[in-house]
């Protein structure tokens, strides 16, 4: 039963960090890289580089979903972890 510095295992970490939040910060960064390239060339890019991104990410999170949150839901049942400290 490994744990890290915030006391919870590994297959908390891996469900929280595939599923936490994802695409605010993605388009907050493109807003900004957009407004300092003011028109410039790449611009248009960068924005949707950052749109493909994002759009890639809600597909991949979302088929991915169901699969991982039973497997996660069967983990905690199976092993009932509590509050994860140690």
């Amino acid at each position: 039963m490994e744990q890290t510095g915030s006391g919870l295992r590994r297959p908390t970490l891996a469900f929280v960090g595939w599923f936490g939040p994802r695409g605010l910060p993605s388009v907050v960064f493109a807003l900004i890289a957009n407004d300092a390239l003011n028109g410039q060339p790449g611009a248009a890019t960068v924005v949707a580089t950052t749109a493909a991104t994002v759009l890639l990410s809600v597909l991949a999170h979302g088929l991915t979903a169901p699969p991982f949150s039973a497997a996660y839901g069967a983990w905690v049942r199976r092993t009932a972890p509590g509050a994860e400290t140690s």
